[in-house]
């Protein structure tokens, strides 16, 4: 069993590096800048610190796609 030949497994990836690396990471952006707007830095740091983690699971993703299926996104 090959997990990169079924089709599921590439739909999964390919939301995660779409929906988690990009547009979730975005959505968190907005809120950091948001809470810095407001001078809330404490809830600004863990929300850039969970969206760096968000955007490294989004690259993750993308260098599984590329070495896989030769996808680049």
């Amino acid at each position: 069993f090959r997990p990169h030949e079924s089709p599921m497994f590439f739909q999964i990836v390919l939301i995660a590096r779409l929906g988690v690396g990009l547009a979730a990471a975005a959505v968190f952006a907005y809120m950091v800048w948001d809470c810095v707007k407001r001078r809330a830095t404490q809830s600004a740091t863990a929300m850039f610190y969970l969206s760096m983690v968000l955007v490294f699971i989004g690259e993750l993703a993308g260098q599984f796609l590329m070495r896989s299926e030769g996808l680049a996104v």
